[in-house]
């Protein structure tokens, strides 16, 4: 059975699986152990886009959501120290009457002392997508930007953000339409260019509702260069056969065609994940049948080549990204499922690459938890990695925020 949940507890019921309540955990040498984010059990991560890295502070954005009482907001923290303690929550959002939810996914981007926080919410007849930004390394934060008013009782589609020296580029989907769409700011995030449409997706995740598609997007950039990537045509298996990516060259300004990207048989989740650096791209994917897809580009995008990484039978999505001196790492975790279907354990793994993706270690381990790790994110701080993950605490299928600090000793093929 493949275990594709992203971050939800009812993606994993939906395929018959289920949750054991446990508090153990161990965290794996060569890595801190888990530092409590979150307290409450309402904060969840549901995304692989909510850390980021400036170079010297990390930022992290989530979204809470209060079933009881209705409440919800977006915090973001900062960390000064690498991930190993963290500042008070500040609220970026919070919901009320009109604007009525924070839907999950949230996304943000870092790059000196810019910061960028995007999310969705939503009225009574539309769907919305903002964005507030920090110019001061997250201390203070702009007033809220509307970037997107659909006319839908669907909410906007996953969206991803990411800045270079010409500002500020979003991307995401329209899901009554399918179509996908970017956004400019040129002036530190005050003001947006009008949307322009990249590509239609059909691609409906929510599996056999055809009027609720979602190209769910990634993107990312390196200097100047801008790459998009998206997922299309849903496969009997409820993945996606086809995956698709646009590179920009000018900040986001016009992009090139698109290029079809080969997976593999059989489909994938459709949710990819992306690292670029100059020439390279990278992109984890995971796939219906085993293992996580990795795939590699080193000449912008026009060729790819792919490899599955070693992994257990049963995985859940993961992150990639590239370090400094152009190293790169991969996490994901493992499930052990039990003889009746139920997450009995996981594992958080890495994987290393110190030439750019072309080889791959091992997995090694970075936590155990005796419940179940989702949404792994990961950043940088200098050579220290830093992970932030999601892990489910309770029988009532709740989940705390924690993150992890890698302490050197990571193993290169």
């Amino acid at each position: 059975m493949r275990f594709r949940a992203r971050g939800s507890i009812a993606a994993a019921m939906a395929i018959g699986l289920s949750i054991c309540l446990s508090s153990g955990a161990l965290a794996a040498r060569g890595w801190t152990g888990p530092t409590a984010l979150t307290h409450d059990s309402i904060t969840s991560l549901l995304s692989l886009h909510v850390l980021a890295s400036d170079g010297t502070r990390l930022h992290i954005v989530l979204g809470r959501s209060d079933p009881e009482t209705g409440e919800a907001s977006l915090i973001h923290r900062r960390s000064l120290d690498a991930g190993r303690t963290w500042e008070p929550e500040r609220i970026l959002f919070t919901a009320g009457p009109r604007l009525t939810e924070v839907a999950s996914n949230v996304s943000v981007a870092a790059r000196g002392d810019t910061v960028v926080a995007l999310f969705r919410s939503h009225d009574a007849t539309h769907a919305l997508l903002f964005t507030r930004t920090s110019r001061d390394g997250g201390s203070t934060w702009g007033s809220r930007v509307r970037i997107d008013r659909a006319t839908t009782t669907l909410k906007l589609g996953v969206s991803g953000v990411t800045i270079t020296p010409a500002g500020i580029v979003v991307a995401w989907t329209v899901r009554s339409t399918g179509h996908i769409f970017t956004s400019r700011s040129a002036d530190g995030g005050v003001t947006f260019s009008q949307p322009q449409i990249m590509a239609t997706t059909s691609f409906d995740f929510a599996c056999g509702n055809p009027d609720y598609r979602d190209g769910l997007v990634a993107i990312g950039s390196d200097g100047m260069s801008v790459d998009l990537a998206w997922s299309d045509e849903r496969n009997t298996s409820c993945g996606a056969d086809k995956l698709y990516l646009r590179r920009s060259v000018d900040g986001g300004l016009t992009w090139k065609p698109r290029q079809l990207v080969p997976t593999v048989a059989g489909g994938t989740n459709g949710w990819p994940e992306m690292a670029v650096r100059g020439n390279t791209v990278l992109m984890l994917l995971d796939p219906l049948t085993s293992g996580q897809l990795l795939l590699r580009s080193t000449d912008r995008g026009r060729t790819f080549h792919h490899r599955l990484l070693d992994a257990g039978p049963t995985t859940s999505s993961g992150d990639i990204a590239f370090e400094p001196d152009g190293s790169a790492l991969v996490t994901f975790p493992e499930i052990a499922l039990s003889e009746t279907g139920e997450v009995a354990s996981s594992r958080l793994v890495t994987l290393s690459s110190s030439d750019g993706g072309a080889s791959w270690s091992k997995p090694r381990l970075a936590q155990a938890a005796s419940q179940a790790i989702f949404s792994p994110n990961l950043a940088f701080i200098g050579q220290t990695p830093v992970i932030a993950f999601e892990r489910f605490t309770s029988p009532e299928f709740t989940a705390d925020i924690f993150a992890t600090t890698g302490t050197g000793d990571r193993q290169h093929p």
